[in-house]
């Protein structure tokens, strides 16, 4: 992971010796990031080789608020498990399945499909370029 690819307020997890896990980015140099953990603590001069993205899983998408669409309500089977997150006049659908992630983010005014987004921080940026607005995501 590089530090260019992060934006403040992205929720990265820490490896190797940190403890903790998921943290929030609080801030972005060259090669290191500082962030606040769960517990509120703040985190100085990270590493950047101590961070990685989260990948987007079904248990996560549904822990930060996203609903199951049903199947009769899918296109295709191949785009089945399906996942919607309503926010306002925006909304993100997400499609798993086993040869990637699809992502598509509308709001009233533009409208984006990101194919192969696998992980969190992804999808919060991209939210963000749609929405002009934070994906309020709480770990």
């Amino acid at each position: 992971m590089k530090a260019n690819e992060l934006r403040i307020g992205n929720i990265v997890n820490l490896k190797d010796h940190f403890v903790g896990g998921k943290v929030k980015v609080t801030g972005i140099m060259k090669d290191r990031i500082t962030a606040v953990n769960s517990a509120g603590t703040n985190i100085d001069s990270i590493n950047i080789m101590y961070v990685e993205p989260i990948p987007i899983s079904e248990e996560l998408l549904i822990k930060i608020g996203f609903s199951k669409i049903p199947r009769e309500r899918c296109v295709a089977s191949g785009w089945i498990p399906a996942y919607t997150l309503r926010k306002g006049y925006s909304y993100i659908d997400v499609h798993l399945w086993e040869s990637g992630t699809l992502i598509r983010i509308e709001d009233s005014i533009r409208q984006v499909s990101l194919p192969k987004t696998p992980y969190l921080h992804q999808l919060q940026n991209a939210y963000y370029m749609v929405a002009n607005k934070e994906l309020e995501i709480n770990l």
